[in-house]
């Protein structure tokens, strides 16, 4: 990835000092195969990048599969950007490759389709791209979008709390990687039955998972498996009740993506009473709709708590209700975490309404069994039980 990444950059550098849009727009189109995660590090939009690739789309002759193709770089680009372009450059470079007789163009459409952001909200036209891509797959052989196909409906079983499907879904996904040699693929599917080892409470088998995960992506893509590993053991840890030792952890990921990974420093610094400076930890005022939607969501819905924010929790529930029968993670397919249901009950606790906090443990309790995670039920028990009568 690292490599592929920086012989593109020199290449539009490169088409970009003899002054070749053609050979420019070429060089963005390059990237042709799918990937399970973004083809450039996570918030690190490149607006130089969102400018030539805007600029290169207003030309009328260029040939539809490169537009196709420069549309998916747009949207890889600012997928977790929040921006409302992303939408419009995905249906564009789907309408585009519905005209083409390419196969390959149009599995590569379906595939942007999935990736909209954040996930949580994108099941039903997760779902209906992904059957469409199956059949594509069928028909012709598309080693790659054959394992997209398993990881997107590994996703879509997540959400839906199916851990079955999941873990059936993650299998068949690691088959395919191994067997064509796909190690950022590999590495995903392995991360998901990490992801399902956790939720079962096997927190030892799942911490040497996720260290399995940081040592086959070594030679491939080692800042990526070195942060997977990271956050795996943070999610592992606050589960066990072990805050104090991943603090040095939440630190390395607010010193690496400062904002974008204030929400778990300030979760574990609160946690340990450490208010004051928690506090000063920042993170953007919105969550912002990336891969972590929902564990930012989860985690910002404990900080309310700790720092009894009322305003905070108010802004929350909105956002929680329509997510709350998933785990924070579950979108990720990487990690798990409370079920949202456990977060949007303890604000209601906040705001005076045992009631609907009452409701809300009751869904989490349930989430939980869904995916035979004992310590959730638990805690989501817990919770019910030191409601007011």
């Amino acid at each position: 990835m690292g490599a592929a990444q920086e012989t593109g950059e020199r290449a539009v550098q490169e088409a970009r000092a003899v002054g070749r849009d053609d050979l420019v727009a070429a060089a963005f189109a390059g990237w042709t195969e799918p990937t399970p995660w973004l083809t450039r590090r996570h918030w690190a939009v490149d607006n130089h990048v969102v400018d030539t690739l805007e600029r290169l789309l207003t030309r009328s002759d260029l040939p539809p599969a490169v537009v196709a193709r420069l549309l998916q770089r747009l949207v890889e680009e600012l997928a977790d950007s929040g921006s409302g372009r992303v939408v419009e450059a995905a249906e564009r470079q789907l309408a585009i490759a519905r005209r083409a007789d390419d196969p390959a163009l149009l599995a590569e459409a379906f595939t942007t389709m999935t990736r909209l952001m954040p996930h949580e909200h994108q099941l039903d036209r997760c779902s209906a791209m992904v059957a469409e891509l199956r059949d594509l797959v069928r028909r012709h052989e598309l080693p790659a979008h054959q394992w997209v196909c398993e990881h997107v409906d590994s996703m879509i079983a997540a959400i839906r709390n199916d851990a079955e499907a999941v873990s059936r879904h993650g299998e068949r996904g690691l088959g395919i990687a191994r067997r064509f040699h796909i190690v950022g693929a590999e590495a995903a599917s392995m991360s998901t039955l990490a992801m399902l080892a956790h939720a079962r409470g096997e927190f030892a088998e799942a911490e040497a998972a996720y260290l399995r995960v940081r040592e086959r992506l070594s030679g491939h893509n080692p800042w990526h498996g070195a942060d997977i590993h990271t956050r795996g053991l943070i999610t592992i840890r606050l589960n066990q009740g072990r805050v104090r030792e991943i603090e040095p952890h939440t630190r390395t990921v607010y010193e690496t993506w400062g904002p974008h990974g204030g929400e778990a420093l300030a979760l574990v610094l609160a946690l340990q009473g450490k208010t004051d400076e928690a506090r000063a930890v920042r993170f953007h005022r919105d969550p912002p709709q990336d891969h972590f939607y929902g564990v930012r969501l989860g985690a910002r819905a404990r900080l309310a708590c700790l720092f009894e924010d009322h305003r905070a929790a108010a802004r929350l529930i909105p956002l929680l209700e329509p997510v709350k029968d998933q785990l924070g993670s579950a979108a990720t397919t990487a990690f798990c975490t409370r079920p949202l249901a456990q977060a949007l009950g303890e604000l209601h606790a906040l705001l005076g309404d045992p009631a609907a906090a009452q409701a809300a443990f009751a869904r989490a309790e349930h989430v939980a069994g869904l995916w035979g995670a004992d310590h959730l039920a638990t805690a989501a028990q817990a919770a019910a039980a030191g409601l007011p009568r």
